[in-house]
């Protein structure tokens, strides 16, 4: 699967993006982004659930990352 380019999550009927690869993962790490949560790349025919994008998620039980990267814009208050 092509990861390079840019990345959208879709949160309340609104794209928000784009993001790196690294982020997208980052974001699945710390939990932010969550399994059935649409998500998008140029590559992609339309949005899908983040579950169906392979390396996407962790495994069960794997930790975190140490650097936690910027929220996203939806968890700002």
């Amino acid at each position: 699967m092509n990861v390079e380019g840019q990345w959208f999550i879709g949160r309340d009927g609104q794209p928000y993006g784009p993001y790196t690869w690294d982020q997208m993962r980052a974001f699945a790490a710390q939990g932010v982004l969550k399994r059935n949560d649409p998500v998008w790349a140029a590559h992609l025919p339309g949005y899908v659930p983040a579950s169906r994008i392979q390396d996407l998620l962790p495994a069960k039980g794997a930790t975190p990352p140490p650097v936690a990267p910027p929220a996203p814009p939806w968890g700002q208050q």
